[in-house]
């Protein structure tokens, strides 16, 4: 009679914390219940996610149980089962991704695949910049070494994005050089690096200490004119135990990895919702993808308290 008594105690507690969570989905989600779907609300500056996915609740149910984002009913699930579904995959591919409101460093950078070059010679450029959604075109500009990088450059390189771009040394060059990369938003304002040299070889010049730099300068800030301004937060992702013969894309862009098979990088992005794709990638660009949306205020607040205590005897 005791063990009877006490299983059904056990069936009324869980059918109660059931019914309870379904309540407790209705409070939270009231006035936003469109096409059967129960929208929870989500503090301020905490990760959120996009909202209206069209799907009903299985049963007519106000709640679905699941474990670890897939649904036991084998429904069809939510937005946040989603979620939590690239979250598991993260962790178990050791990748990160973390968001802070707080803080807004720009970053931008430009690097040579090499010391110098020869006239005729192909010159690589891999340009850095961590606010890509506050900029409209960007540009590479190569002058003279000993003329005014406001004057006429040698050469204008367009880029797309955080490419990298080959260039010729031509024929009129006659000495050594220099290079920076620019940066324009929508109101044409700009930012720009500062100014690098290269060299210039002459052919019958022993170039075996120009070794190839690969990456030297990704995630420098060699910003030396700053005039783009920026909003809304940083995104950082982060990952370890990338697979060897693979690269890493965040936000289609790639991503260095380190001899210990780590990346890091930084994002700025505008307050609203973005959706952050990381792509792990063979050669023939083949591999996993992952998308986390993100919901990104366009206000983040700190508090801080100040305490006075006097004691004597």
């Amino acid at each position: 009679m005791i063990r009877q008594f006490w299983a059904k105690r056990a069936r009324l507690a869980c059918a109660g914390a059931i019914s309870l969570t379904g309540l407790l989905s209705l409070g939270s989600g009231a006035g936003a219940q469109n096409s059967g779907v129960n929208y929870t609300s989500v503090a301020p500056n905490q990760e959120q996610e996009w909202l209206g996915t069209g799907r009903d609740i299985p049963n007519g149910l106000p709640f679905q149980i699941s474990v670890d984002g897939v649904p036991i009913d084998g429904s069809l699930g939510t937005a946040e089962d989603d979620q939590r579904t690239v979250d598991v995959a993260f962790d178990r591919m050791d990748i990160q991704v973390t968001f802070d409101g707080l803080r807004l460093d720009k970053a931008a950078n430009l690097q040579a695949n090499k010391a110098g070059a020869e006239v005729g010679e192909e010159v690589v450029f891999t340009p850095y910049w961590n606010y890509g959604a506050f900029v409209r075109r960007a540009e590479i500009r190569v002058f003279a070494s000993d003329v005014s990088t406001d004057g006429r450059p040698l050469a204008v390189l367009p880029l797309k994005g955080g490419r990298s771009v080959g260039w010729t040394v031509p024929e009129r060059a006659t000495g050594d050089m220099q290079y920076l990369l620019r940066l324009y938003n929508s109101r044409n304002r700009i930012d720009e690096t500062v100014p690098q040299r290269l060299k210039l070889f002459s052919r019958d010049h022993d170039q075996s200490e120009n070794e190839h730099i690969q990456n030297a300068g990704y995630g420098q800030n060699a910003l030396a004119k700053s005039n783009i301004p920026v909003s809304g937060g940083t995104v950082t992702v982060f990952g370890d135990s990338v697979p060897l013969g693979t690269s890493v894309y965040v936000l289609g862009l790639p991503v260095p990895v380190d001899n210990g098979r780590k990346f890091v990088t930084e994002q700025l992005l505008p307050a609203g919702a973005h959706n952050v794709t990381v792509a792990v990638l063979d050669e023939n660009a083949r591999g996993l993808e992952f998308q986390r949306n993100l919901y990104i205020p366009d206000q983040d607040f700190f508090y801080v308290a100040l305490g006075d205590l006097t004691v004597g005897k």
